[in-house]
């Protein structure tokens, strides 16, 4: 399902740590120029996930960010998708506390696209039904100078004996271009 999020734009400094675990993250590594780290700006918005398989449905909130390079190109170079919070709920209830959450992207950047690799929660997400606060990460890059979208994928691994069922949801951003 396609969802036009909101954007902003903010200024941001980043530290020459993050930026190199920004680059680090990347299969062809690129570490931004002194320039490009001291001009760094942003668009995010919100995203949301949701899938039921079973008695189990996953949810899950975050936020989509693209960094972009300054000095008039505005194309974005690193994306990165966060997972704010997640709610497991079984019909019936349960009171097994080890499922997984596992989230991934992929980018396409005019006509090329990037696999990225999924990144997992630790083998203790609840499923009693409310919601709890848990953050990941992940990042890639993007290179486009027309078109820039990512595919966000969130897959819930439940936890009950025998066989765990998942289920995935892939939500489609669209990243916007900045003008110069």
């Amino acid at each position: 399902m396609f969802r036009r999020p909101s954007t902003r734009l903010r200024t941001i400094a980043m530290s020459a740590a993050v930026l190199a675990s920004l680059a680090s993250s990347s299969p062809s590594p690129a570490t931004p120029s002194t320039e490009t780290q001291a001009t760094l700006r942003s668009t995010t918005g919100p995203i949301t996930f949701s899938c039921s398989v079973s008695d189990f449905t996953g949810e899950a909130t975050g936020r989509w960010i693209a960094y972009y390079a300054g000095s008039g190109t505005f194309t974005p170079i690193t994306y990165e998708l966060h997972l704010d919070s997640y709610r497991i709920t079984k019909r019936g209830g349960t009171d097994r506390n080890k499922a997984n959450i596992k989230m991934k992207f992929d980018t396409y950047s005019d006509g090329h696209a990037e696999e990225w690799r999924w990144v997992e929660s630790d083998d203790a997400m609840k499923q009693d039904g409310a919601w709890h606060n848990y953050h990941m990460v992940k990042t890639g890059r993007l290179s486009g100078r027309w078109q820039n979208y990512a595919q966000n994928s969130m897959k819930f691994v439940f936890d009950r004996p025998g066989n765990d069922p998942s289920c995935t949801d892939t939500e489609r951003v669209d990243v916007p271009l900045l003008a110069p």
